[in-house]
């Protein structure tokens, strides 16, 4: 009986040592990754235009890394911009027979559904945004009645449905009379409606389950980005079945290094890009699929962000278009971030899911406790002494749980040491005086005590602990900075766990001159 109870033992101690294992190298991997996103987001906005173009704007936002003034610049181009277009952004300067330039509908009516919804995404109107000047009741401009006309918006095709869809899906599908009727007051017939931008991607849709802008070959970008437009009206049923045969698509174009090529219009061999990867990742993650561990979309080891990552340009942050490039690209690293984006809000949006999952896990392992239980028992039925050997099975079991509660603890210190914190600081003036203000988040699922923030002159040494905050406080005052000096702060959370304080990762050094 002892023989039996020391080999279960040794069987149960190696289970939850190679359980372990398997969980440190996969968070490590999601480390790099990690870094890579935090320091891309730098980059984008180490540029000082960074917020005049669609792609970065939007991706740092749903990233939800952007502070307000950050967000102040971002609404005060869209409204410079679209005054200066005067509302009328596919607008193209062409010669005129007499020599002079004059204006015509360049056609590209994604200029107006990306814009509507970056309007929508930082708090504008795209039906009065901007100022304009004719109006009497000095409005601004309606940006979405130039998209009422489903003849106008398939001139880009696939394109223009797509982002209609994403645009109109947001800001609904409400046109002024005008932009509704004729001059002879009748509904136009072309006029712009969900069910037709369904239809349109419905019908576009290739027989080997994917999109293309051109020919018969599914291409990776354009179906991630069907898929991204679909993906609100998977409750559809033809919508669904539809979305069910792109994923088989998607899994087919799939290379043995996890990532994707672009289908090249003239025929040549197809380009494996980052921003296939990207399009394809934002995809799965909006039908609720990680394409970091789904099975489904592993090749050879490789998941769609590891091939993504591959891209890397870890010496500025940033991502390549394609390996050869020697320096990161600038809409290859605003899609790369766009993607990933998507990935880890997708990842906070399952925390809840994932401590469920934690729980399966545990009463899983305890399962199987319980059946080496039944099958010690039945060994015991035929040894005469089993009642007097039921105490020192009883003893086994509670060691047993003692390992699961050991596992769990430590599963637990690993998650709060891998916790990552997010810093920003901006001057803000308080009862007339200017103070620095600090804010901060945690990005991961484990609960801390309080966080510590650290100050210094110097940027490289010399912090010190300025103050002590609850873990439900997000902000502090920093009312002792005094003017003409630039300040380093650093934060990180600690938790306290058998009377042992155990701390989060310290925030990247931010700065601030008063």
């Amino acid at each position: 009986m002892k023989r039996v109870l020391s080999c279960l033992l040794v069987l149960t101690i190696s289970f939850v040592m190679v359980f372990s294992f398997a969980v440190t190298g996969f968070a490590a991997e999601k480390t790099q990754l990690r870094q890579a996103y935090e320091k891309t987001a730098e980059y984008i906005l180490s540029s000082s235009d960074w917020y005049e173009s669609f792609w970065p704007t939007f991706s740092l936002s749903i990233a939800g890394v952007l502070s307000d003034s950050q967000k102040d610049q971002v609404v005060s181009w869209i409204e410079d911009y679209i005054n200066e277009k005067k509302g009328k952004l596919t607008t193209v300067q062409t010669p005129l027979p007499d020599g002079s330039m004059g204006e015509k509908d360049g056609g590209q009516y994604t200029e107006f559904s990306k814009m509507i919804i970056l309007c929508e995404e930082f708090g504008l109107d795209p039906r009065n945004v901007g100022l304009d000047p004719e109006s009497a009741e000095g409005k601004g401009y309606n940006i979405v009645d130039p998209m009422a006309r489903y003849s106008k918006i398939i001139g880009q095709g696939l394109n223009g449905a797509i982002w209609a869809l994403m645009a109109l899906d947001r800001s609904g599908y409400e046109f002024s009379d005008e932009a509704m009727h004729n001059n002879n007051g009748e509904v136009y017939a072309d006029l712009v409606t969900q069910e037709t931008l369904l239809n349109n991607l419905l019908r576009a849709q290739l027989d080997d389950g994917g999109w293309a802008y051109t020919g018969k070959k599914a291409d990776p970008d354009m179906t991630g980005m069907a898929v991204v437009a679909l993906a609100p009206h998977r409750e559809d049923s033809s919508v669904s079945e539809a979305l069910d045969r792109a994923l088989e698509c998607m899994k087919s174009m799939q290379f043995g290094d996890g990532g994707f090529a672009t289908v090249m219009e003239n025929g040549a061999s197809p380009t494996s890009t980052s921003e296939s990867d990207s399009q394809i990742i934002a995809a799965l993650c909006l039908l609720d699929i990680d394409p970091f561990s789904n099975e489904g979309f592993i090749k050879n080891g490789n998941s769609p962000l590891d091939d993504l990552y591959s891209y890397y340009y870890s010496k500025t942050g940033g991502f390549k278009h394609v390996h050869s490039e020697k320096k990161a690209n600038g809409l290859a690293t605003s899609q790369a971030y766009y993607a990933l984006a998507h990935y880890y809000r997708y990842i906070s949006e399952q925390t809840e899911m994932e401590e469920i999952e934690e729980e399966k896990a545990s009463a899983a392992y305890i399962y199987r406790i319980r059946s080496m239980r039944t099958y010690i028992e039945e060994l015991k039925a035929t040894i005469e002494d089993y009642v007097a050997k039921e105490a020192a099975y009883k003893s086994d079991i509670e060691s047993y749980k003692a390992e699961v509660e050991k596992y769990k603890t430590q599963a637990t210190i690993n998650g709060v040491n891998a916790t990552n914190i997010t810093l920003s600081c901006s001057k803000v003036t308080e009862s007339g005086k200017k103070v620095i203000k600090l804010k901060w988040s945690k990005k991961g699922s484990y609960k801390l005590d309080k966080y510590q923030i650290y100050r210094s002159l110097k940027e490289g040494s010399g912090y010190k602990l300025l103050a002590t905050k609850k873990s439900s406080v997000s902000t502090y005052k920093d009312t002792s900075a005094k003017s003409g000096k630039t300040y380093y702060y650093k934060v990180r959370g600690f938790r306290t766990i058998n009377d042992k304080k155990y701390y989060t990762q310290w925030s990247a050094v931010v700065s601030k001159k008063i």
